[in-house]
């Protein structure tokens, strides 16, 4: 992080069967957001507009949120 065009993301391979990525603007949209069939997602951002935004990983039991800067 930062990035231009894609994020590889690696989840705990016991986590990620019930796994939701969202990917929230500074406006508290969200502008994607993906179930994890597998371990590894690789998501392209060259389609978004460059700024911060927020990526949000989250299964039953754990939610976790960082910062994603697109430049």
């Amino acid at each position: 992080n930062p990035t231009k065009k894609i994020i590889n993301i690696k989840i705990n391979q016991q986590l990620y069967s019930d796994c939701f990525i969202e990917i929230i603007n500074t406006q508290g949209k969200i502008i994607y957001n993906t179930n994890i069939s597998q371990n590894n997602k690789q998501i392209d951002l060259s389609s978004f507009v460059k700024g911060l935004y927020f990526i949000k990983i989250q299964n039953n039991s754990i939610i976790k949120t960082e910062k994603l800067i697109i430049n």
